[in-house]
């Protein structure tokens, strides 16, 4: 219970930065380096280094680190990116049925690709045995 307690609360931080990342990515968009790369994963590197951005963040507004269970280091580092993208992809769905356009970052792949970068930053500043 408390990890699947733990795996929430991760989510949950990791949706907080995912939306702050989404809105700005929307602001940014017209005028990024990313846009007009020819490089197909440029937009997929630039995601990346958003979330491990919008991580560093994170860690320091929410400095409390990973559970000491064992596996869930693992587990959450994983995990809470998908989890993350599936609730994104999810409320985009839901803006596009009430008939709105949703931020490019309420998508599966992109989603998942910052809650990733924002799960490893985190994981690499809170966790001692990281690396």
């Amino acid at each position: 219970m408390a990890l699947a307690l733990q795996l929430g609360i991760d989510v949950f931080r990791q949706l907080i930065f995912a939306v702050l990342v989404a809105l700005a990515w929307e602001w940014e968009k017209s005028i990024a380096w990313w846009n007009q790369s020819e490089h197909p994963m440029a937009e997929e590197i630039a995601l990346l280094i958003a979330g491990l951005a919008a991580g560093g963040v994170s860690a320091f507004v929410w400095p409390r680190g990973y559970t000491a269970e064992p596996g869930f280091f693992e587990i959450g580092t994983v995990v809470s990116p998908v989890l993350t993208g599936i609730i994104m992809t999810v409320a985009g769905m839901l803006i596009r049925r009430a008939g709105k356009t949703p931020f490019a970052l309420f998508a599966m792949r992109p989603a998942t690709i910052v809650a990733l970068g924002i799960s490893l930053s985190r994981a690499l500043m809170l966790t001692r045995d990281a690396i």
